[in-house]
């Protein structure tokens, strides 16, 4: 499939909509089938396919808008009553929370003996351990979030009909070497991945699939080797950028098989 504008705006959209949090893997699946037409040489199929996800995609991500600001309205407003309450009845609150915390302390120490003081200094201090702890918790889940968004990769291997084993180091001359190749995503936004089959370093083919994180990709692919001697076998990992740039991920596998003639 060609990187024209259609087909980028599409991908960013699969993005858009995916950073948004939707669940955007029926467009990834749509998408994939696009790819697949694309190669057979069906254009017009992929088009088709291609247009509809297009207009759901913008209806989805117009919803995926509005819902989080009314979510955001909401939270807003909540928490502006909350405030407002808890100035109403700080004191009551105070104690309340002052009670909790002693409450557990006695638990866990129960022979130990809490003196509930009524100091406005100390309530002022409960507190703010309460919202200490709560800062320190937000950081964590917000980390636990960031995190996977720092450790982002993804691998590329040949399996044989019998997995990661058995690999032909020779074959005879003419003959067709079928192979399986298997590629990881481990990142957090769906990418769309090529991978390039080169011979010798000449490229004879490239495939294509758009991946979703954690999701593994498993292809055949069959080379035919008509002439006599060594040959390196190299699939290559890339990936397409949303602004259609075509990126080196540094992942390949490499093989290296010698042609045989035939007894």
């Amino acid at each position: 499939m060609q990187l024209n504008a259609t087909v980028l705006a599409i991908y960013g959209k699969i993005i858009e909509a995916s950073g948004l949090g939707a669940n955007v893997k029926p467009y990834v699946y749509s998408f994939n089938e696009a790819l697949n037409y694309s190669m057979q040489g069906k254009g017009a199929n992929a088009m088709a396919i291609l247009t509809i996800i297009n207009s759901d995609l913008s209806r989805l991500i117009e919803g995926r808008i509005e819902l989080i600001i009314v979510a955001s309205i909401l939270t807003a407003v909540i928490a502006v009553v909350l405030v407002v309450l808890v100035f109403m009845f700080r004191r009551r609150v105070s104690n309340v929370i002052v009670n909790l915390i002693a409450g557990a302390w006695l638990k866990l120490r129960g022979s130990d003996y809490v003196y509930l003081s009524s100091s406005s200094g100390e309530v002022g201090y409960v507190i703010g351990v309460v919202l200490g702890i709560i800062i320190v918790l937000g950081v964590f889940a917000y980390l636990s979030y960031e995190i996977p968004l720092w450790y982002q990769f993804e691998g590329i291997g040949v399996l044989t009909s019998s997995g990661f084993s058995n690999y032909p180091t020779s074959i005879a001359v003419g003959g067709n070497l079928t192979l399986y190749c298997i590629v990881y995503s481990h990142r957090v936004e769906p990418t769309w991945y090529l991978v390039y089959v080169e011979l010798n370093g000449t490229i004879t083919e490239v495939y294509s699939r758009l991946l979703t994180f954690n999701q593994t990709w498993l292809f055949p692919f069959t080379i035919s080797l008509t002439r006599p001697g060594k040959y390196n076998i190299t699939l290559a990992l890339y990936l397409v950028q949303p602004n259609g740039n075509i990126k080196y991920t540094g992942r390949y596998v490499r093989l290296i098989v010698t042609t045989v003639p035939n007894k």
